[in-house]
């Protein structure tokens, strides 16, 4: 910006109406501290087609998660989750909803007589709009696998579309579920990561490693505000709770998860997992 002043440049998406009329551009600025601006312009005329049109065939990017970016296809989440969707594209999404066809979609179960309108709620991101961002929350949901599939549509109405695959565990049904470590085998350090279908304000892990003859080596306690289905970060480094190496070879662990839902506390345990130490 220069003494108030600024340029830019914009494209206009292909779904508009190509009669000549006259349209307006609403402007706003901020300079994120105390003061912002407003203001429009309406003398203009918008119409017909440019030959300088550009050539665009490149359809959207767009990834699809339960509740944030960690979930994986095919992961557990509850009745109510939010659905999630990054996407992205050259020259941004088409979400004008001036054409039939072309919205901004979600398609549960892959049933398409009865689509979800996600124009409203996509949102790009402030200093890049080629990349943006949606949260849709899904409601009484029925327990068991589903399929999501949400089509995104370019400004040049080139389609787009991500998939997932997820499971919905009853709220009352509280499981821990997919409990693993990578890598395995492991020498230095490995990670380990479990789902789970209740969101917790507070939660606390405890992981047990113990030899195949049943000794306790290690114990792994964290303590984290739970966002999410997937819960990862919890490392180890293959010594024991002395600090000395443990010798190379298999040992079986168990993750507990104590939860914390307002005034109650929810504990569950997996079941035995393996794990190879190989220094």
């Amino acid at each position: 910006m220069n003494a108030g002043k600024w340029n830019f440049s914009f494209i206009i998406p292909k779904d508009i109406n190509y009669e000549f009329g006259k349209g307006k551009i609403s402007l706003y600025a901020t300079d994120e501290k105390t003061k912002d601006a407003a203001g429009y312009e309406d003398r203009l005329i918008i119409g017909g087609v440019s030959n300088d049109s550009i050539k665009d065939d490149r359809p959207p990017v767009v990834k699809v998660f339960m509740n944030n970016a960690d979930f994986v296809n095919g992961g557990i989440c509850s009745r109510n989750p939010i659905l999630y969707s990054q996407i992205s594209d050259d020259f941004g999404i088409n979400i004008s909803g001036n054409s039939i066809g072309h919205d901004l979609t979600a398609v549960i179960d892959q049933n398409s007589q009865a689509p979800i309108i996600l124009n409203q709620v996509y949102k790009s991101k402030l200093n890049n709009p080629r990349e943006g961002e949606l949260n849709y929350p899904l409601k009484n949901l029925s327990p068991g696998k589903h399929t999501v599939t949400i089509t995104a549509w370019d400004i040049s109405n080139n389609p787009g579309s991500g998939h997932l695959e997820f499971n919905v565990i009853d709220e009352s049904d509280i499981t821990v579920d997919r409990v693993y470590n990578y890598p395995n085998p492991f020498s230095n350090q490995t990670e380990f990561q479990f789902e789970t279908n209740i969101l917790a304000s507070e939660m606390e892990i405890i992981i047990q490693i113990q030899s195949i003859s049943g000794r306790v080596v290690k114990t792994l306690t964290k303590n984290i505000l739970n966002n999410g289905y997937r819960i990862d970060g919890i490392k180890w480094d293959g010594n024991d709770d002395f600090g000395s190496d443990l010798a190379n070879g298999v040992y079986l662990y168990r993750l507990s998860m104590n939860a914390k839902t307002g005034n109650e506390i929810i504990h569950k345990r997996s079941s035995y997992q393996k794990l190879v130490l190989l220094k």
